[in-house]
């Protein structure tokens, strides 16, 4: 299941380079009509903070300044099992993505957003 996972993974990110590259070979790196960004959804039971410092270090690599978005996973997405994630466990989810360069953080948070 893990490896699946991890294609399923690399897959994306090989799709996101190739926009990123599209992107600026048009010459738009000034500004571009296209805007990119990415969700990540998190709970302890999901995904851990080394998981997410990893994705945090590939998205710095195709753009540092992609907007990143970590959603606190909760029941209301059809899993009744989980918890919801507490705001001191989004605060370390956005440690850790500014920890890995990302310029543009936000976290979902019961209490409202953290960042950017």
């Amino acid at each position: 299941m893990v490896t699946d996972a991890r294609l399923s993974s690399d897959t994306f990110f090989k799709w996101l380079s190739s926009r990123r590259v599209t992107l600026r070979s048009a010459g738009s790196e000034t500004l571009s009509p296209y805007f990119t960004g990415v969700g990540i959804p998190y709970n302890e039971k999901l995904i851990s903070l080394d998981e997410i410092g990893l994705i945090g270090k590939k998205l710095y690599e195709i753009d540092p300044k992609i907007q990143v978005c970590a959603l606190d996973y909760r029941p209301e997405f059809e899993r009744l099992d989980l918890q919801r994630p507490s705001y001191g466990e989004m605060v370390k989810v956005h440690d850790v993505l500014k920890d890995a360069g990302l310029k543009t953080v936000i976290c979902q948070t019961d209490r409202g957003h953290i960042g950017p």
